[in-house]
């Protein structure tokens, strides 16, 4: 379980990493057999810049990092 914030009660299955780092991703999809991205910003009110991040670069940052985990 990974988001940009820790939870308010700490959890030792919890990892805190930003969708567009690359190490931090391909660290996570390391040994995992599935991968559910759920990090995009689905507001249709949404600038170009807020949808960027997370659903550009996110996504495509995620994409390379489980296709370079297998």
């Amino acid at each position: 379980l990974t988001d940009r914030t820790p939870p308010s009660t700490p959890d030792p299955r919890f990892t805190t990493a930003e969708i567009t780092d690359r190490t931090a991703v391909e660290r996570l999809c390391a040994g995992v057999d599935t991968v559910i991205h759920l990090a995009g910003n689905p507001s249709p009110e949404a600038t170009w810049a807020e949808l960027m991040g997370p659903n550009v670069e996110g996504v495509h940052t995620l994409y390379e990092a489980a296709a370079s985990a297998g």
